[in-house]
């Protein structure tokens, strides 16, 4: 079975088992089960309660632990900037629900 763990908005991503440019350290992911809400509505006047309409998740922190190879300072400053960049897209959405959704 092949390993995939990829950052992507649909538009850029980083491959980080990609083995040139990423790599994971060992034991470097530390994704925690997010938590459950739960979505109630339709309320009536004629009982009390109201109805679960469903189960969702909330956010996670996910921690990943990678060494990062490059040729140059520069190209080492351009692979850094493409992970800074998703994490500030996923931020921004997080917050305002604008722009792309990022997934890992």
């Amino acid at each position: 079975m092949t390993a995939i763990l990829i950052l992507t908005d649909g538009v850029d991503s980083v491959n980080f088992l990609d083995g040139t440019n990423y790599a994971i350290q060992e034991n470097g992911l530390d994704k925690p089960m997010p938590s459950k809400r739960q979505i109630f509505g339709g309320t009536s006047f004629f009982r009390d309660g109201a109805d679960l309409i469903e189960d969702v998740y909330e956010n996670r922190e996910v921690t990943i632990r990678c060494n990062v190879y490059a040729s140059s300072s520069d190209n080492l400053d351009q692979r850094l900037q493409d992970i800074l960049s998703l994490i500030e897209i996923a931020r921004e959405f997080a917050k305002a629900r604008r722009g792309r959704p990022v997934e890992l």
